[in-house]
């Protein structure tokens, strides 16, 4: 989910109805957002957002049936 601000109903619900999993929450935040347009990677550029990124590629690859990311 990108640019979460707070909660959804009609989104959660869908989700929820759809069995689809949230594999990420990105927050509204405007250093993401200025990084982004700038073209740095978040990652680098905002090194707190780094363990989420990891635990997305590791929540894609269970999804995948991967038992790890190279």
């Amino acid at each position: 989910i990108n640019r979460e601000n707070g909660e959804f109903g009609p989104l959660d619900a869908f989700l929820h109805e759809n069995g689809i999993p949230v594999l990420m929450v990105l927050p509204e935040d405007r250093m993401i957002a200025r990084q982004y347009s700038e073209g740095h990677l978040i990652v680098k550029a905002l090194p707190e957002y780094r363990e989420r990124f990891t635990n997305l590629a590791v929540n894609i690859g269970k999804l995948m049936g991967k038992t790890g990311v190279r």
